[in-house]
């Protein structure tokens, strides 16, 4: 009897040491797949590229621009034609293919092929004074489905120099002017991009760029911004009733047509660093999303890691003290999951 028990207990511990032993080696397999997984490269699908087979870019160059700004005390002769010929090798970088046009010849471009307008991009570069046909023209384009990439004065006179105001950015991008007080001041330096757009894919969410404003940005705002002016710690310009949130990149639909309008000229970014590189992304981007060009990335966190953080609060039953945290980061645009 004695001997039988033997081996029932020898029996038994045979089959929990294998269980062990099972559960063991599953474990660590687990382990070591789940820790493989982890060192691989997070994946990345990114179109980083050439907007080669994107539409054909009409770059407006203004008689009645360049001789406006040639009247203003203090500048330089050919500034404007700079500013010309910075977007144009922007644009040539970018694979764009690029023609320089004049007023009467966008105006006929424009005219020739209605059913070309979804394929065509004008770019108007600090095109502050215009004929009224030309802003009816690029505007009816638009409509009719072009895109339109315009930065900063862009419509703001008459080919005379007669003050029109910001009735074509109106139009365009539903902007409209901030109160006098939060309009003066010094001219704004620093802008924050928001993340998670069409015209600022690539690029972190609150990047920052710093401008020399050669400029006086335009004090406008609209809901359509994805980007703004912000003081040097990334915080609104102003306090009070006078704080604004001034506009400094915006992206807007009219009509069939893309509008990206920029509150300042890229050829004025300054700093090291990042900063050239992050300048031409947004330039590329805003290319690519006005000439209906797919551009995007799609990556984890490096290491196969699922979060940047967590957060633990102990509200015990009380769920609605998790409110303002979730609330600050849905302000801020950070994607989270509460549990």
């Amino acid at each position: 009897m004695r001997p039988l028990k033997l081996a029932c207990a020898a029996a038994l511990a045979l089959v929990t040491v294998s269980a062990a032993a099972l559960l063991f080696l599953l474990i660590v397999r687990g382990r070591s797949d789940e820790n493989a997984v982890a060192a691989l490269p997070p994946p990345a699908l990114s179109t980083t590229g050439t907007v080669e087979a994107g539409p054909t870019v009409l770059l407006l160059r203004v008689e009645a621009t360049a001789r406006h700004f040639a009247a203003v005390p203090g500048a330089a002769a050919d500034g404007y034609d700079r500013r010309v010929a910075d977007w144009r090798q922007r644009l040539e970088t970018a694979g764009a293919r690029v023609r320089v046009l004049d007023e009467s010849a966008l105006i006929a471009a424009l005219a020739s092929d209605e059913n070309a307008r979804a394929h065509v991009v004008v770019v108007a570069p600090s095109a502050a004074a215009l004929h009224d046909d030309t802003v009816a023209h690029i505007v009816a384009a638009v409509d009719a489905g072009a895109g339109l990439i315009a930065t900063w004065a862009f419509g703001l006179y008459g080919a005379e120099g007669t003050w029109r105001g910001y009735a074509p950015l109106t139009t365009l991008v539903d902007a409209e002017p901030l109160g006098a007080a939060a309009a003066g001041g010094e001219a704004p330096r620093y802008i924050a991009l928001h993340g998670q757009t069409s015209v600022t894919v690539g690029l972190p969410a609150g990047a920052r760029l710093e401008i020399q404003p050669y400029d006086q940005p335009l004090p406008l705002v609209t809901k359509a911004a994805v980007g703004d002016f912000v003081d040097w710690a990334m915080l609104v310009r102003g306090s009070g009733e006078v704080a604004s949130q001034q506009t400094a990149v915006a992206r807007a639909t009219h009509g069939r047509g893309r509008v990206v309008w920029m509150n300042f000229e890229p050829g004025a970014v300054v700093g090291g660093g990042p900063a050239a590189n992050r300048v031409t992304r947004l330039v590329e981007n805003a290319l690519a999303w006005t000439g209906r060009v797919a551009r995007g990335d799609l990556e984890t966190w490096p290491g196969g890691a699922r979060a940047a953080a967590a957060i633990g609060l102990d509200a015990e039953h009380e769920f609605e003290k998790g409110t303002a945290i979730a609330a600050r980061l849905a302000a801020s645009n950070v994607p989270f999951t509460t549990f």
